[in-house]
């Protein structure tokens, strides 16, 4: 790959010599640091939000599961009360 080509030769051949000042690198890359670091947060906190919503759904499903077969025992049992009764 040629210099020249990629853009990033200066216009004697050379390297190209950067004309913005350490200040404001240093607070291009503070800010891109803090706005990565927020966004790491809020994802995280996202994450951790939807694993306890995981969790609580999944302790409901299986309450309700219990039920159901806790209620299908004792309509069964009716039926049969109901059967021995009747005839």
């Amino acid at each position: 790959m040629d210099a020249s080509n990629s853009g990033e030769a200066g216009t004697d051949g050379g390297p190209r010599a950067y004309t913005t000042s350490k200040q404001v690198q240093a607070w291009f890359l503070r800010k891109s640091r803090d706005l990565w670091k927020a966004k790491c947060q809020r994802r995280r906190a996202d994450a951790k939000r939807l694993a306890g919503r995981v969790a609580d759904l999944a302790k409901s499903r299986d309450r309700w599961r219990r039920r159901a077969e806790e209620l299908e025992v004792e309509v069964a049992a009716l039926r049969e009360q109901r059967a021995a009764g009747g005839k």
